[in-house]
């Protein structure tokens, strides 16, 4: 019974997460006279000990400050903004949307240390899957400064200095000249305030720890190329 109740508080972690864009996510579990705090980000869950809230007023507490928190804090994913009404209808008629699709606004650093590139897209599309990892999202999205359609991708990619970039992945192989390899334009490691990035690899090791497995770090990262893909089943 407790596995299915795992996987069910982590399933609405995962909605939530897949259906926004997001830094972090809380829940809060209820057993009986017991509550815990959850914080969801995309290294693992860190989870409360158990607050008995009939007799404690550290749950009532955190509802008091969650309240007074920033959007950021909250874990909303502040660099993502709603796009106006007029980007939105240019960008949807660009991409051959419905007119019913919200539309989001986003600005990446160009690598050639020009403008800025600023990015209208879809909001994301719920999809079922776990709410840790590089949690990669993918879409078309317009370029309304170069006006054109472009890959938006939107990722967590794992912070070790042993792997590079996405991005600078592409600028090797464009320092080389390899052919057939889309161009990459716009890539960065998203900044955040310090409670927006992942925390539960900062906490594996501490002494009230469940796990003694290794937690691996992760970045948010953003890269933009220059042309849009098909899927498969369309070739």
């Amino acid at each position: 019974q407790g596995h299915g109740h795992a996987g069910q508080i982590t399933s609405y972690a995962a909605a939530q997460l897949g259906a926004q864009y997001r830094t972090h996510a809380f829940s809060v579990l209820i057993v009986c006279e017991q509550a815990y705090i959850l914080r969801w980000d995309r290294e693992g869950v860190t989870v409360s000990s158990a607050i008995y809230y009939n007799k404690e007023p550290h749950l009532a507490e955190f509802f008091h400050r969650y309240a007074q928190a920033s959007p950021a804090v909250r874990g909303v994913d502040t660099s993502v903004t709603l796009a106006s009404v007029e980007e939105a209808s240019l960008a949807r008629l660009k991409l051959d949307l419905p007119a019913s699709w919200r539309m989001l606004k986003v600005t990446v650093p160009a690598v050639n240390n020009s403008d800025p590139i600023t990015l209208i897209f879809p909001v994301p599309q719920p999809v079922g899957r776990t709410p840790i990892g590089r949690c990669t999202r993918t879409c078309p999205a317009y370029d309304i400064n170069n006006k054109n359609i472009v890959m938006f991708k939107d990722s967590w990619r794992v912070a070790n200095p042993d792997i590079l970039p996405e991005g600078e992945t592409y600028k090797l192989l464009a320092k080389h000249k390899v052919s057939n390899v889309a161009s990459c334009i716009a890539c960065h490691d998203v900044p955040s305030l310090p409670q927006q990035a992942p925390q539960t690899h900062r906490l594996a090791h501490a002494p009230w720890a469940c796990s003694h497995t290794m937690i691996t770090p992760h970045v948010h990262y953003r890269l933009v190329l220059n042309i849009m893909g098909r899927e498969s089943h369309e070739f």
